[in-house]
């Protein structure tokens, strides 16, 4: 039974650490690879119309999260913070990313425009 428990331990060290080497449990960060805790906000690129204008009044948020790298949920995209916002025209996009302790990971995309 000893030896059962030093296998199931080595076997649990073994699989942790091969996400932690090939990178499975790591969440781009705009500040670099992190992966304990990531909580950031950041400017992306929108792939849609851009507007010149300095203001907006919209705002609308799409989120995806990723639990044990395992189970990956939700749709981050810019044209589902648009849908959700009810915008037509961006004017900028950002993303806020949070990742705890490689366990749980969630991506906002925050669309404004009008």
């Amino acid at each position: 039974m000893k030896n059962l428990k030093l296998l199931l331990l080595g076997f649990a060290i073994l699989f942790s650490t091969s996400f932690i080497v090939t990178s499975c449990a790591v969440v781009p960060s705009p500040v670099g690879p992190v992966g304990l805790f990531v909580d950031v906000t950041a400017p992306m690129p929108a792939t849609t119309t851009i507007l010149n204008a300095t203001s907006f009044t919209k705002t609308g948020k799409a989120e995806a999260t990723n639990i044990l790298g395992l189970i990956q949920t939700g749709d981050c995209s810019i044209t589902e913070a648009m849908k959700a916002g009810g915008i037509t025209r961006v004017h900028h996009v950002d993303m806020q990313i949070t990742n705890v302790l490689m366990l749980y990971a969630k991506k906002i995309t925050i669309v404004y425009g009008e």
